[in-house]
């Protein structure tokens, strides 16, 4: 009884950490998850961004002190808001970690 009790919380906590797919907002990354989502709401606010106009507008949210990490969130930033506005490219483009995006990278 006490196995299939630990099977249930295991299964459980697996169902919260949702989908392990690749979309947009859906990332394995907690930061880049938080980027994508960032850039999903400020596409849905004003759908006629650009791609610069994206990039610009994220950098903005994500404003950090450390160097290493700012450059990290504006090279995310640029990534995410060119998938989310022109799509995945043929080649399918790359997740920073190196994982693919887009639909059936998996």
């Amino acid at each position: 009884m006490r196995c299939l009790l630990v099977f249930a919380v295991v299964c459980a906590v697996a169902y919260a950490q949702g989908p392990g797919g690749h979309g947009p907002g859906e990332h394995g990354d907690p930061a880049m998850r938080l980027v994508a989502d960032e850039v999903h709401a400020l596409l849905q606010a004003t759908p006629s961004l650009t791609v610069a106009e994206c990039t610009t507008k994220c950098d903005a949210v994500f404003v950090l002190d450390a160097p290493q990490d700012e450059t990290i969130t504006d090279r995310d930033c640029a990534i995410e808001c060119r998938l989310q506005i022109e799509g995945p490219s043929s080649g399918a483009p790359h997740h920073p970690t190196g994982e693919p995006h887009g639909p059936g990278a998996r």
